[in-house]
């Protein structure tokens, strides 16, 4: 198999894993109990609209499948399955957050599991860019938006 075809054949593996976890994310946040539950919190003034969050995680998602497909495809070295363990670690902590949050409604656990997602993302890239400039880049993304959720929980927990 040549290297185009390899890579893009691991990407639709990464892509196909990541629907799963974006799936498995949907189900912990879609009855409508948790629709009441989640609008009657206090939200910071930065909440995006609802529309937003799924929009940004399509993109987010999608740049770490190319980040991970890009590693991947790199000769296996210990730098690589460092790279590649943080990044499937920091997805664990991913759907861990979802079920925390709205499966559990536990903004308060779920900022613990954040703050533990928030650390393997940054690992996740500094160890990409070690491996892959181009798998780097692709993580920025994961970690400002990450960024963004840790204010977000952290803020409805103080506000609610």
């Amino acid at each position: 198999m040549d290297r185009k075809t390899k890579f893009f054949v691991t990407l639709l593996v990464f892509l196909a894993g990541i629907a799963v976890i974006m799936y498995l994310g949907r189900l912990a946040s879609q009855s409508t109990e948790i629709e009441t539950w989640y609008a009657s919190l206090k939200k910071p003034a930065l909440t995006p609209h609802e529309y937003i969050f799924p929009l940004v995680w399509w993109i987010v998602y999608f740049l770490m499948a190319l980040s991970a497909s890009m590693l991947f495809c790199k000769p296996k070295t210990s730098k690589r399955a460092i790279a590649l363990t943080f990044w499937s670690l920091q997805l664990l902590f991913n759907i861990l957050w979802s079920l925390c949050f709205f499966t559990f409604r536990s903004p308060l656990i779920a900022a613990f599991d954040i703050a533990f997602l928030w650390i393997t993302v940054i690992i996740a890239t500094i160890t990409a860019f070690r491996v892959s400039r181009g798998a780097g880049w692709f993580m920025i993304p994961n970690a400002l938006w990450v960024s963004f959720a840790v204010y977000l929980n952290i803020a409805i927990v103080v506000l609610n």
